[in-house]
């Protein structure tokens, strides 16, 4: 179902192909850290993740055969007066970095507000009873011929927490699932062309439970580098306090087009969720706008303060060029077919004359 579209107003942030947006995949890997649930690299998928669904407007979210709504996301299209320059963003590490992305936009602008932070790092310790795993300076041991699962106690309730840590590489396929969030690891065979190098696994959890249930694949191997930080979930609430959502005319939008309109009280940034390709044409009341990249991989522009209409249009500027080939190859297939069947008729006339 990874690329399976339900319906004209379903939009997705999954993908499974052989070839990508560079800018997304880069972002989704690199910036927003998401966990990796597939052995196969080509597949960007998301798991369970309440900051990715919020960033990218997930809407709707399907788990265990149930459908609940997002109340709290951002529309495809918004807009925001806090820019803050590539160069100080590139000096911050994940998940740090997220402070930026929702408090305002990151472009080559120069930064023009103050970073509110809310991601916090804590110490949390607590004693494993389970005969796979052994602790020792700071790593644990995992030994085990059969998947195995554990729970272990929720210290931060009312937040969302965010977990990684590093496993060393061997040759078993392997993978840790905590609630409803995996990581995996492929395995390391030179048949396997396509595996995911992952050994830094991401987690983004939100547990209103006293525990969290942990599920762990058989295989050996050592987990380090434990790093735990936490989000007040009343903070998270209010992430999107500095932007200002666009609405999306759903009855003209289709195909290459999009249409929506918003209401902005200052100049401002125009940002999206749509991945950046110089392909794309945004217009402000009908005025083409110039296109400029936001937070490193999604199409923007900048806008006026007031009440405006925006269309984005995509135009392939190679489409015409690729028809043209198309169809001088189709007209050369046809002729080297007729050359092709004269050929072989004077070829068996010949036989045919010589018995």
């Amino acid at each position: 179902n990874v690329n399976n579209i339900f319906n004209k107003r379903h939009y997705t942030t999954s993908v499974y192909s052989s070839v990508e947006n560079k800018y997304y995949k880069d972002f989704i890997k690199n910036d927003f850290k998401v966990s990796v649930g597939n052995k196969n690299k080509l597949m960007l998928t998301s798991n369970s993740n309440i900051l990715f669904d919020n960033f990218f407007g997930n809407k709707y979210i399907i788990e265990d055969k149930k459908i609940s709504k997002n109340e709290n996301f951002r529309s495809i299209i918004y807009s925001t007066e806090n820019n803050y320059n590539i160069k100080d963003y590139d000096k911050i590490n994940y998940p740090y970095n997220l402070e930026y992305l929702f408090n305002g936009v990151v472009t080559t602008d120069k930064t023009n507000a103050n970073k509110e932070s809310f991601i916090d790092k804590v110490d949390v310790s607590f004693d494993i009873n389970n005969e796979n795993i052994k602790y020792k300076d700071g790593k644990y041991y995992i030994n085990s011929k059969k998947s195995f699962e554990f729970e272990v106690p929720n210290n931060l309730k009312n937040k969302i927490v965010i977990i990684n840590f590093k496993v060393n590489k061997d040759d078993n396929v392997r993978y840790i699932k905590i609630d409803n969030t995996t990581n995996m690891v492929s395995q390391n065979t030179m048949d396997y062309f396509y595996g995911n190098n992952n050994n830094i696994f991401n987690y983004v959890l939100y547990n209103a439970d006293d525990s969290y249930k942990i599920n762990v694949s058989k295989g050996k191997f050592i987990i380090s580098d434990i790093n735990v930080y936490a989000i007040d979930y009343n903070k998270y609430l209010e992430l999107n306090k500095n932007i200002i959502n666009a609405k999306l005319d759903y009855k003209k939008t289709r195909g290459d087009y999009i249409y929506a309109s918003i209401d902005v009280n200052k100049d401002a940034y125009l940002a999206t969720t749509i991945p950046y390709d110089d392909n794309f044409k945004i217009y402000i009341d009908g005025k083409e706008t110039k296109l400029i990249k936001v937070n490193k991989a999604f199409i923007g522009a900048k806008i006026k303060e007031g009440r405006h209409k925006i269309r984005i249009v995509y135009k392939n500027r190679y489409l015409i060029l690729g028809k043209a080939i198309s169809f001088i190859s189709l007209i050369l297939l046809v002729i080297f077919y007729v050359i092709e069947k004269n050929v072989r008729k004077k070829h068996l006339k010949k036989i045919k004359l010589g018995d």
